[in-house]
């Protein structure tokens, strides 16, 4: 959505644009990771990158931070139907700062460039835990639609990044974060039930706490429901393929997501792709777009 010379390529920028002169706040989330497992054991990286605009009259502020974990994980029986497990991570935390002009020609390649001269390198380590409970298992008895309880709790420990030094140039009426940047705790809580053995699952979860995100007074507690059924077993593999919804229960005019998903799961690896997407539109540029699109693959290799 950008030039290589920052000179052309501007329509993604003029999107961001168009929705800042709205009064919305755009939002640009990507994530991927890679992860092994052997036995009780298991080591992953992940990379999450949150971009959010903001704008106070005819000034936006680009505010970027990306984070690349490595966690190392270890879960074990406590007890029969009861399963306990945790990570500890270190965290690499980039943030990046840029104000521009809503009336400016800036492409968006051009804005991320600008804003690296802006950015700001910080380390932090986390601690993720989470419990899960089979009853059949815990109560050594076939209970009906043998369901599971899982809680998880991410970072624990609130880790702290550092954001950018305000400029001394800056204008004083144009908007910069200077406090750290924090991952708070995060509290979840999920269950599950299995109408057909090996072959339907359904299941629900949602956040217990209500959960600050990078836009500015926007709270999120996400309730989410979906199913799974297995259209094909072999062997070796298995693919699944998964109908959703996500909801955010503490912004009224937030979007529900329809989720849909395949993937193959095999002794050795699991690969799953999914797609979510806004249950409205809004018309940017002249065109109806979603209100919320996203994208998530996932693989997985044991040994």
């Amino acid at each position: 959505i950008g030039s290589a010379d920052g000179t052309a390529g501007t329509s993604g920028i003029s999107y961001i644009k168009d929705l800042l002169a709205k009064g919305y706040v755009p939002l640009i989330n990507a994530d991927i990771g890679f992860g092994l497992r052997r036995g009780n054991f298991a080591f992953s990286i992940r990379s999450l990158d949150v971009m959010t605009f903001t704008h106070r009259v005819d000034k936006a502020l680009v505010d970027t931070a990306a984070f690349t974990e490595a966690a190392v994980g270890y879960g074990f029986y406590l007890f029969e139907g009861v399963r306990l497990g945790g990570n500890l991570k270190v965290i690499q935390g980039t943030t990046m700062e840029k104000n521009f002009s809503l009336s400016s020609n800036i492409s968006f390649g051009s804005l991320m460039r600008q804003s690296w001269h802006h950015k700001k390198l910080s380390a932090d380590w986390g601690v993720d835990l989470g419990a899960t409970v089979n009853l059949s298992d815990l109560f050594h008895s076939n209970v009906i639609f043998n369901p599971d309880i899982g809680f998880t709790v991410k970072n624990l420990n609130t880790p702290k990044f550092k954001r950018p030094k305000r400029p001394e140039d800056l204008a004083t009426n144009l908007p910069w974060n200077t406090e750290d940047y924090k991952l708070k705790p995060q509290y979840r809580l999920g269950a599950a039930i299995h109408p057909i053995k090996n072959r339907l699952t359904v299941a629900a979860d949602i956040d217990l706490n209500k959960n600050e995100t990078s836009i500015p007074g926007y709270k999120s507690k996400q309730l989410s429901l979906g199913a799974e059924a297995i259209v094909w077993d072999g062997h070796t593999v298995k693919v699944p393929l998964r109908v959703g919804m996500n909801k955010n229960l503490e912004e009224d005019k937030a979007p529900t997501y329809v989720t849909a998903g395949f993937g193959t799961l095999g002794h050795s690896f699991d690969f799953e792709l999914g797609l979510a997407v806004g249950d409205r539109t809004e018309k940017i540029k002249g065109h109806d777009w979603p209100n919320a699109l996203g994208l998530s693959m996932t693989f997985a290799w044991y040994f």
